[in-house]
């Protein structure tokens, strides 16, 4: 997990190191602002359509049940 969030965090910020703290933690700040409603859409969708698993864990738990067999 820790690998992952910095992975994204690192990217996230790949184009703003030369800048200072202050400017990073702003960039860091709406850049996050911004992700939020995408991620509220897609969850909403998801829900509605009656998934109960996102894609991905639907994806890793169909390619465990298929390693099983």
């Amino acid at each position: 997990m820790t690998t992952n969030l910095s992975e994204f965090i690192n990217s996230m910020l790949k184009n703003t190191r030369h800048l200072p703290v202050s400017s990073l933690v702003e960039e860091a700040y709406f850049k996050t602002a911004q992700l939020f409603p995408i991620k509220g859409r897609q969850t909403r969708a998801m829900i509605n359509s009656g998934s109960l698993y996102s894609k991905v864990v639907s994806e890793a738990m169909n390619n465990g049940q298929q390693e099983l067999k």
